[in-house]
């Protein structure tokens, strides 16, 4: 009932639909338009491409619009301008979607990624042989326990961040339909994570570019284009994320890959701390029979983004039902597997950060009074950092610690007759322990 003009902001071309999401304004006069113009589900398709095609002389878009016009036929490589675009898109956009079902939709995008996975040429992928080979000095003092190889994947992601080159699913004509492949859970997703995966090994894991977990100077391939591509707002829709640790758990539940797959891709830089924050926020939000969390042990912040992550993950009914339930077990038997190879590394550090120091803080939760033990004596007389209760860790060995000592739960069996066991041959002493509880 609001009136008021448009003009070109896009912004305010939406409403909000009574079942909840978004449409646009007066969608009456676009379905009539629609039928009395006699205009099909494809013609709307091909509006929709035809409406993100790009212009512009350089190589890579030449070779897109070829590729364009081999995938959907010529004339699809050239771009159809009209006035108010963005609505004009939005429209189109809505008429097909309000019509065609999910299952269908996700049916086209697999498609159109079977193609990518199979048939898009080498000279679209990105990076390439030559990358080793793009060396410049970098911009910012690095850190000294930085690694060689770390400052050259820093570089190289540098050189291809500021470099012309884009990617073909980033092409609006592309991920316009393609973001239907998104990896949420459903009875479908066993079917769309092959799809998903291929595409993915096909394309970003060509080159030999990795993100940095490190944080130093440019992002590289698993972030710079994938954040552009994936991790976008499409028509009020969330684009689909990059394969992640959650698809790749995925994958592992529907038996489409082993436990060494799994763990080869959850190790790998870029993957390991979001792993760990997923895996770790299912054993908060649903611990192992016996084991005590209380919501105490976690920052108002922390306990949001904890349950955020498991519902993104498992989902927010209370209940779980059968594929759940084995879902939250596979992440503890991951989580089993991946903990220990952070707090192991960090027991034994001196005042130097390790390789793991920087994944720290994607441990949630830790259960075991050994485990608290171990932590308090290699604290040693060092004090408690208790900022990490709310900021995190600045990855010193006083912050790390203290954060994990933080994180630390009781299992079944911890009394304090266990206790007095594992302190016998420590020098920890009560007021410590007082001080540590």
């Amino acid at each position: 009932g609001r009136e008021f003009p448009i003009g070109a902001d896009v912004r305010y071309f939406q409403i909000a639909k009574k079942e909840g999401g978004w449409t646009v304004p007066r969608m009456e006069l676009w379905e009539q338009w629609r039928d009395e113009n006699q205009i099909s589900m494809s013609d709307l398709f091909g509006m929709l491409v035809a409406c993100n095609g790009q212009t512009g002389t350089g190589s890579y878009l030449v070779r897109c619009g070829k590729y364009m016009a081999d995938l959907y036929g010529a004339g699809f490589e050239s771009r159809v301008t009209v006035r108010y675009e963005e609505q004009v898109q939005r429209i189109v956009h809505e008429l097909i979607y309000e019509n065609v079902t999910e299952e269908q939709a996700q049916q086209i995008a697999m498609a159109l990624g079977i193609w990518i996975a199979r048939c898009l040429p080498e000279d679209m992928l990105i990076g390439g042989k030559n990358d080793d080979e793009k060396q410049s000095q970098p911009q910012e003092p690095v850190p000294t326990w930085v690694s060689d190889d770390q400052i050259r994947i820093n570089i190289i992601a540098r050189n291809q961040m500021l470099g012309p080159a884009g990617h073909f699913i980033a092409h609006p004509q592309i991920n316009r339909i393609l973001y239907k492949l998104s990896p949420e859970f459903d009875k479908n997703l066993k079917y769309r994570i092959p799809v998903l995966l291929n595409i993915f090994e096909r394309t970003f894991a060509s080159t030999s570019t990795y993100m940095n977990d490190h944080g130093q100077l440019a992002r590289g391939r698993v972030t710079l284009l994938m954040n552009q591509i994936y991790n976008e707002s499409s028509f009020q829709l969330k684009a689909p994320k990059i394969p992640d640790s959650a698809t790749y758990l995925y994958a592992r539940h529907f038996g489409l890959i082993g436990d060494r797959t799994l763990y080869y891709h959850l190790l790998a830089p870029g993957y390991f701390k979001k792993a760990l924050e997923l895996v770790t926020s299912v054993c908060a939000m649903k611990p192992a029979d016996g084991d005590v969390v209380s919501s105490r042990t976690f920052s108002m912040f922390n306990m949001y983004s904890i349950r955020r992550g498991y519902e993104d993950f498992i989902g927010k009914d209370p209940e779980l039902n059968e594929e759940q339930t084995k879902l939250v077990e596979l992440c503890r038997r991951t989580a089993d597997k991946l903990v220990p190879v952070v707090v192991g590394a960090e027991l034994l550090r001196g005042d130097t950060p390790t390789d793991y120091s920087v994944y720290v803080t994607g441990i949630h939760v830790l259960s075991g009074m050994d485990t608290f033990v171990k932590i308090l004596s290699a604290l040693g007389k060092d004090s408690l950092d208790r900022s990490v209760y709310y900021w995190g860790s600045s990855q010193s060995k006083r912050g790390n610690l203290s954060y994990l000592l933080a994180r630390c739960t009781p299992e079944p069996g911890d009394d304090a007759e266990k206790l007095a066991k594992l302190l016998k041959g420590t020098d920890i002493t009560e007021k410590r322990l007082i001080e540590a509880a």
